[in-house]
């Protein structure tokens, strides 16, 4: 109990703890000290999870079943003599989207028959739409097929939310939040996995790299995104306590990286419109910060996390739209000196988006209100206009 009261009181004001060592004191003269601290600690908002509970069980068995039929599929192409081979790539990161997302409705989509059905043929037109523009009008090596094979993931992963009921969408927007994290960590960790596997065997005298590099491409990290839902699904392994600690750790560390980056571009004046690779990493940068602020947020309004996390939300929201308004005005001076072509417009749209979501979110956490709502909203404008780019852009800059 000793230990329970003093997590609650870790960065509380003077004013909440008196008032909680009052409650108490009150209370002790009904029930027995370790119920009153019990009682006194839930009136003032704190939550007591003694048993993490699954949001959704999820079959181990189906999940093999899914992973076996994904890997199979996966490694069609290159029986038929289509290896991911340097030409191949472009069309392997287009089309994967469509390997990766099918077994993963059907795993989120147990029961719901109508909606899984729906998103499957949706699926369906899209990937005839994408062959079809293909072959007509689009090139591999032009920048619209770059933007739909990047694009399109995006758009599957919000198509996945009518799989979920309305009344659930502050849940769900949490596990997409988490799903995308931990889709991540699992990344990362397969990357490290497989240069120190492939330092092992070179070794002892054996080149694996192409076979491993091959199939770690077209097998294990399709997989990635199914293996996370799995693991949130069913709270395997205390998933869900150690992305409340990465929530909790990285956020004010990439609050910190934002100011101080913030602090060089005014100090050193650096002009960086001419490189868009830096351009791409600072779109990057905002999104992944956007995805920890969401994270972060439902954490802070589910369980009431220190007094001092929902100033640190703001901030970090505030932070990160200064970096995408000096990107936008970067991003604009471009379009004035060398015109308008597909990446240009692309990133501008989705900095705007971008910007107002930081805008709105740092505004209702400031009024206090649920943001499951407003980002819902956001969502669905981000799915649209990914669907522009996806369906769209291949029409007009095919060529370009």
């Amino acid at each position: 109990m000793r230990t329970l009261v003093g997590e609650w009181q870790e960065g509380k004001s003077t004013t909440q703890l008196q008032e909680q060592q009052a409650m108490q004191a009150e209370l002790e003269n009904l029930l027995p000290p370790d119920e009153a601290a019990l009682v006194s600690l839930h009136r003032q908002g704190a939550v007591f999870r003694l048993v993490e509970q699954a949001m959704q069980a999820y079959s181990t068995k189906t999940l093999l079943i899914l992973l076996a039929i994904q890997v199979v599929i996966s490694q069609l192409p290159t029986l038929f003599g289509f290896p991911p081979s340097d030409a191949n790539l472009p069309y392997y990161a287009l089309f994967m989207s469509f390997l990766v997302f099918p077994p993963l409705a059907i795993l989120l989509g147990s029961g719901q028959w109508a909606a899984l059905t729906r998103f499957m043929i949706g699926l369906a037109l899209l990937a005839l739409y994408l062959i079809f523009s293909v072959i007509l009008r689009i090139s591999p090596t032009s920048q619209s097929f770059a933007l739909s094979a990047l694009h399109l993931p995006l758009l599957c992963l919000l198509l996945l939310s009518p799989l979920k009921p309305r009344n659930t969408w502050p849940q769900h927007l949490q596990d997409l939040c988490e799903a995308a994290l931990l889709t991540f960590l699992l990344f990362c960790a397969v990357m490290v996995l497989m240069m120190l596997s492939l330092f092992l065997f070179e070794a002892i005298g054996m080149d694996l790299e192409g076979f491993v590099s091959s199939f770690v491409l077209t097998a294990v990290f399709p997989a990635l995104p199914l293996l996370a839902f799995f693991l949130l699904g069913t709270r395997k392994l205390g998933i869900g306590t150690l992305l409340r600690l990465l929530a909790k750790l990285f956020l004010p560390l990439f609050t910190l990286m934002m100011a101080v980056f913030l602090f060089a571009m005014l100090v050193g004046r650096g002009n960086f419109t001419e490189d868009r690779t830096l351009l791409l990493g600072i779109d990057l940068l905002l999104a992944l910060v956007l995805l920890m602020i969401l994270l972060a947020a439902n954490f802070w309004e589910q369980e009431h996390l220190s007094s001092w996390y929902k100033p640190l939300i703001i901030l970090a929201s505030l932070l990160a739209l200064a970096i995408d308004l000096v990107a936008l005005l970067a991003i604009a001076e471009r379009f004035v000196s060398y015109g308008i072509t597909p990446n240009r417009l692309a990133v501008l749209s989705e900095n705007l988006l971008l910007g107002a979501n930081l805008c709105t979110l740092a505004i209702v956490m400031l009024r206090g209100k649920s943001i499951a709502r407003m980002q819902s909203i956001f969502f669905a404008l981000y799915g649209v206009w990914f669907l522009v780019v996806v369906v769209l852009f291949p029409l007009l800059f095919g060529t370009i």
